[in-house]
């Protein structure tokens, strides 16, 4: 039998999506011959054909914006009808959602994290009209990261119905820098530069516009790169700063200079015209020499209580002069046409909301709430309601927000008067995966709540901040969080049994039980320091949990020969897990016994275990991140217990 798979229209993601329909139905029913072909529109009087495109002859669901809002239209018997959208990515997304409803997992990126079943196409029926919960569905760049690290999570993307990626900074070089500046002695060829960032991060948008994924840029560097001083990362400057540019550096405790001497940490003098003159200035030509990016972060400094103390700037909350910078940046663009979004960040010290201004144009900006101080304890679901009294601004003396409960107040009170669209840009899986090694269900399951609830807070979805490798030991949380962006009525229990099911096979519901129980009982609260230092009553809980894991292995010795190559790998993957968890667990043991010097020499193992292995878990595992994340907890937590006495 000849399938015509029928592609309307010539955009990329309408014929990759063609493309990939064949590929993929070439894999599943191997029986049939498929044939691609193209049409202007959707022609009635061609018989045997599956359709792929927009054209208004197929259905679509109604959306507030179809050029951002991706509704997808599925309607196919046998392999015959269409694949339809309200764009051209969610053109791609609905070829993806098709494959998924015949039996496709896509359960990490790479060919071998996807499973294709065999069977026979001619009775499938696959009927889908639906647009998501969410509009934002989108990663952040962040990590340390290989080029295929970044492309790979690229393509995988669209699979799970996720439509976005921010590639962070002008040139993203600290992110890969980080991965190739780190290398093995002999694989290490040269010297990283910022020319081969950029070209890495120029295949990663390659790939990114190939798929119509909506493309976020910057955020980081508005406060330093239009000054002269390069901000392409954390590190300290060293170069040479003239005296007339130090006047624009916020003045704290009566001199103006660098924050620690880091430029993306260092505020400015908002107060001053010439500062907000040279930002707007600079955005502007950004966005004038960059057309195709479609979100444009506009952020201040890092870090917080680190805003200028003079005369002129105490007149007014930091707040107030950033909303005034952003109306400055409208305006330019307005002058250029410039169809770019600005968005602008609620975090820190920001979080305390404008006084006096206001959004002349509240269409041409997004606002994006990053709450970096919360717990990962809790979801949004637990946290709506807050009953204590939020603390006055208190210039360079404010203490950040720890509960999610109050920084959503603090949303709340921004809300009041800025009313645009919004998303959320939060870090479940930035450093808190790893205070949850053991299992990593209860971040899961936390993200998965948060998703489901974002519209309870007025946000359309969410920018996740987070290491590009976040699938170890298993990639229930990124997944989870797509599927809970696409639809906030997801249930968890159903779709983590589904998933375990795909990663894992026909023991997938033993390995869920397992990494339940190991999320349980080895308390990422007390990693995440949010209880006593010393805790001799968890002790016994975690010496059964790491019982668990040795009692599990033979579970995973019996799985790592499975014939199926994506459910070896995942077996192979808990394998490597199981030895890091128990090392992660004897780190525990001996913090919650009050073991400071012990507790370092577990860290210190854990980090050169994750090294040893590192090139195997290169594709879904940061060492990097870890290694220095685990070393600091463990010191964090020795000195709590020096404290504690």
């Amino acid at each position: 039998m000849v399938v015509k798979i029928c592609r309307t229209g010539d955009s990329g993601p309408v014929k990759l999506a063609a493309r990939e329909l064949k590929k993929y139905l070439s894999l599943i029913d191997p029986s049939n011959e498929y044939a691609l072909m193209s049409f202007e529109g959707f022609d009635p009087d061609v018989r045997g054909a599956l359709w792929v495109g927009q054209d208004a002859s197929f259905p679509l669901p109604a959306v507030s914006s179809p050029a951002l809002d991706d509704g997808i239209s599925v309607n196919v018997r046998g392999l015959e009808g269409y694949i339809s959208g309200t764009n051209s990515r969610a053109v791609l997304i609905a070829a993806y959602r098709f494959l998924r409803e015949l039996g496709c997992s896509f359960i990490r990126p790479g060919a071998d994290g996807e499973r294709v079943p065999r069977r026979r196409l001619s009775d499938a029926s696959v009927s889908v009209c639906e647009a998501p919960s969410y509009r934002h569905r989108a990663v952040c760049i962040e990590g340390s990261v290989r080029g295929e690290d970044v492309t790979d999570l690229i393509e995988w993307m669209p699979k799970v119905g996720l439509n976005g990626f921010y590639t962070q900074f002008r040139v993203p070089k600290t992110f890969y820098e980080r991965f190739y500046s780190n290398l093995p002695r002999g694989e290490l060829k040269a010297p990283f530069t910022s020319k081969d960032a950029l070209g890495l991060a120029n295949d990663s948008i390659a790939v990114l516009k190939e798929r119509g994924l909506l493309h976020h840029a910057v955020g980081h560097g508005w406060t330093c790169e239009p000054f002269g001083i390069e901000g392409t990362g954390w590190d300290r400057y060293n170069g040479r700063i003239p005296e007339e540019t130090k006047r624009f550096f916020a003045q704290i405790g009566g001199r103006r200079e660098l924050w620690g001497g880091v430029p993306l940490n260092t505020n400015l003098c908002y107060s001053s015209e010439e500062v907000r003159e040279k930002m707007a200035s600079a955005v502007a030509e950004y966005a004038a020499s960059h057309p195709g990016t479609d979100y444009i972060h506009v952020w201040l400094a890092d870090g917080k209580n680190n805003f200028c103390e003079c005369e002129n700037c105490r007149k007014k909350r930091p707040s107030d002069f950033y909303v005034q910078i952003l109306n400055k940046i409208g305006k330019k663009l307005d002058e250029i046409n410039s169809p770019a979004k600005i968005v602008f960040l609620i975090y820190v010290d920001l979080l305390w909301e404008p006084l006096e201004e206001r959004l002349c144009d509240p269409d041409r900006f997004v606002l994006m709430f990053a709450p970096i101080t919360r717990s990962y304890s809790s979801g949004i679901s637990q946290s709506l309601d807050y009953h204590g009294k939020l603390a006055d601004y208190k210039r360079n003396e404010n203490a950040m927000p720890l509960s999610v409960a109050e920084n959503i107040a603090r949303l709340r009170r921004w809300q009041e008067n800025f009313r645009c669209d919004s998303f959320d840009f939060d870090y479940h899986y930035m450093w808190d995966e790893y205070k949850d090694l053991a299992g990593g269900m209860s971040t899961a399951r936390v993200m998965f709540d948060d998703m489901k609830n974002l519209d309870k807070i007025g946000l359309n979805g969410m920018v996740s901040c987070q290491c590009v490798r976040a699938f170890f030991p298993h990639g229930l949380g990124m997944n989870g969080m797509a599927a809970a962006l696409w639809d906030k009525n997801a249930d968890f229990e159903s779709f983590s049994d589904g998933y375990f099911s795909a990663a894992f096979g026909e023991d997938g519901a033993l390995v869920k039980e397992y990494v339940t129980e190991l999320s349980r009982l080895s308390s990422p609260e007390y990693m995440r320091g949010e209880t006593a230092a010393v805790m001799p009553d968890l002790v016994p809980r975690l010496e059964k949990a790491k019982k668990t894991v040795c009692d599990f292995e033979p579970v995973i010795a019996r799985n790592l020969g499975s014939g199926d190559r994506t459910v070896a790998l995942s077996y192979f993957y808990l394998s490597r897990h199981s030895e890091l968890a128990k090392l992660f667990l004897d780190l525990e043991i001996a913090l919650a016994s009050g073991d400071a010097k012990s507790a370092g020499e577990k860290a210190a193992a854990a980090a050169d275990l994750s090294a040893k292995h590192e090139s195997e878990l290169r594709r879904v595992f940061d060492h990097y991140l870890f290694s220095r994340l685990i070393v600091s907890m463990a010191k964090d937590l020795a000195e709590r217990i020096e404290r504690q006495g």
